[in-house]
């Protein structure tokens, strides 16, 4: 990242660098003080990555009306002072965001405060609903309880505190330790979306229905949705540095 971003302007076509001037200036504004360039790269390591994983909704007494995947972002960080930047940053978005829900109505959730757990000797910063809200059709919303923590010089973001959990342990007790030739790995594992289909069957078939479908075809196209999902095991995408070259390959598994 920090060598693409030294050479930017050779890298970028002239007419997009307006754009990207504007991108990192809003990047910046969550950075007072700091240089993107001087402060802000330089903090990163070999490796972020973003993820997806399976939710559970123990922090409510129901669940949403929509149900969303947890999601989470791991920084590798050159030195592990640098997470300070990052936990600022976090405690900053969490604020604003509720704020701004609670200006314009949107968040639709309770009151809440942040606040910070212990889980396997890793401190975890996290959002605590000051009461459980009931139902089986709460707001979109309650998908998200962001966390944070620093462990074994990784900053690690999530959407969820089970999620954080888990993952502190996962880093702490790594199942795999081999790091492959991949210096961009995208994979999507669709027969993982699956039960979120069947946990959003309800709500996809009033929506399908609201669109103009009978319920019949409603039920026959969610039925093929959850067929096609189950079949792909995996969809992967990724790019590597080699002797003779730079490789990018597709690849897939099927059931």
């Amino acid at each position: 990242i920090a060598g693409w971003y030294d050479k930017r302007e050779d890298l970028l076509v002239e007419k997009l660098l307006p754009g990207f001037d504007k991108f990192e200036s809003n990047i910046g504004n969550l950075f007072p003080g700091r240089d993107v360039g001087k402060d802000l790269i330089p903090t990163f390591g070999k490796s972020i990555t973003v993820l997806a994983a399976e939710q559970t909704f123990d922090y409510l007494d129901g669940e949403p009306g929509i149900k969303l995947p947890g999601f989470a972002v791991i920084i590798d960080l050159n030195k592990q002072e640098d997470a300070a930047m990052f936990q600022l940053v976090f405690q900053t978005v969490v604020t604003i965001l509720n704020f701004a829900g609670a200006e314009d109505g949107k968040m639709m959730r309770g009151p809440s405060v942040m606040t910070a757990v212990v889980h396997n000797n890793t401190p975890i910063s996290t959002i605590k609903l000051l009461q459980k809200p009931k139902g089986d059709q709460l707001h979109i919303s309650y998908n998200f309880m962001p966390s944070a923590a620093t462990v074994n010089d990784r900053f690690v973001f999530t959407s969820s505190l089970a999620l954080c959990k888990a993952l502190v342990d996962d880093i702490k007790n790594p199942q795999d330790t081999e790091r492959l030739n991949r210096n961009f790995n995208f994979e999507l594992h669709p027969n993982a979306l699956t039960p979120l289909v069947k946990a959003n069957r309800r709500t996809l078939l009033a929506k399908s229905i609201q669109k103009g479908k009978t319920a019949e075809e409603a039920h026959s196209e969610i039925n093929l949705l959850q067929t096609i999902l189950d079949y792909v095991k995996l969809i992967r995408l990724h790019t590597s540095v080699r002797e003779n070259g730079f490789v990018v390959e597709l690849s897939s598994k099927w059931k």
